[in-house]
Order: structure tokens, then C-alpha cells, then sequence
């Protein structure tokens, strides 16, 4: 069956088992694997051939794009149900891997300078890191003044790059952010 027909539970199945079974006759296949992951997602893009390729060189199709798919996925429990044999290994790969993943999808498909995420530094702290698909980062401290000038200006950019946008999906757009505004708002006042 070609894997394109596959749903991507069927595509999980399936893939793990090819290599549950590789496990199953060397164990060091896991040790293998782990390698195998880092060097690929931690090379420079140049001859990009994708993890999914690689890893299906390696054991037999679907493994590889069921690896691309239990890295990109929060392993909620649709996911996890099927990680019926070395569970803990997939988890580790998911968690160890899961976001260099994603910044490596972005910095081929996109650009190395890609915004893949924005996260708020733990603690009693105004600092939020901005992270990009090159693995570097930025730290803003922004107090309130800071945060809505901060919005502000990437409203004013978003907007300006929909120049070119269909319109239905530019006014969806911007209705949906007028939502999240107001219900960020309806928070702080409660």
C-alpha cells in the first residue's frame, strides 16, 4: 500500500513496527536511531534530504515519515496508543527532538530566520525569548508599555504584508485577532 493513502495513525502503525522489529534483533538499532535524528536535524541545510528519506533508507517506508510524524506530534493519547513497544524510547525522541524538528522544517521550507516560537522565561519576569529556526534567540524584557507597542508593531506588519492576500482571508485574519485581543482583555479585567 502506498504510504501517500495511508492515514497518518495507519502510517504510525505501521512505520513503528518496521522498526520495533529492528529493535527487537539488535538493540543497539536505538542508539542508532538517536544518532541517526541528531546528525540530520542538526546539519547545515545544504544537499536538504529529509529525515523521513534517510530513515527509510536505513529500515523500510513508512518508518521514516513515522518518525516525522511522532516528532511533530504533543503525543496526546491519539498518538501514544500506538506506541505499544518501546514506548519510553518514542517519548525521548519526542521530547529531545520534537523541536529541532520543527525549526529544521522552518529554516528549509521558510528561512533560517523564521520565527518558530515565543515563549515567556519561567519565574516572576517580564522576559519573553523569541526564538528562531536557526536555534538563536533574542530576550525582550517587556513591561505592559513594552508588550502592547510590541503587539502593536507586529499588527502593523502582518497587516502590511497581506498587501497581496485575498481579501476573505485578510478580514478573517484580522477578525480573529480583534478576538484574541478582546479576550485578553475580558482577562485582565476579571
Amino acid at each position: 500500500m502506498e504510504e501517500q493513502q495511508l492515514e497518518p495513525s495507519d502510517i504510525i502503525k505501521t512505520g513503528l513496527k518496521y522498526i520495533d522489529d529492528a529493535i527487537t534483533e539488535d538493540s543497539n538499532t536505538k542508539l542508532f536511531l538517536w544518532n541517526t535524528i541528531e546528525k540530520v536535524l542538526n546539519r547545515p541545510n545544504d544537499n536538504y534530504k529529509s529525515l523521513a528519506d534517510i530513515i527509510d533508507i536505513i529500515f523500510h517506508p513508512p518508518a521514516g515519515r513515522a518518525i516525522e510524524l511522532l516528532l511533530s506530534s504533543e503525543l496526546g493519547d491519539d498518538v501514544s496508543s500506538f506506541l505499544l513497544k518501546n514506548k519510553s524510547f518514542y517519548i525521548s525522541l519526542n521530547q529531545s527532538f520534537g523541536f529541532d524538528y520543527h525549526t529544521s522544517i522552518m529554516s528549509y521550507n521558510n528561512s533560517p530566520l523564521s520565527l518558530v516560537k515565543l515563549e515567556l522565561l519561567s519565574g516572576n519576569t517580564n522576559i519573553v525569548r523569541i526564538l528562531r529556526a536557526d536555534k538563536s534567540y533574542l530576550d525582550l524584557d517587556l513591561d505592559s508599555v513594552g508588550i502592547a507597542y510590541f503587539v502593536e508593531f507586529m499588527f502593523n506588519l502582518m497587516n502590511s504584508s497581506f498587501v497581496n492576500v485575498d481579501e476573505d482571508y485578510r478580514r478573517d485574519f484580522l477578525n480573529f485577532m480583534k478576538g484574541r485581543v478582546e479576550s485578553a482583555q475580558s482577562i485582565n479585567h476579571e
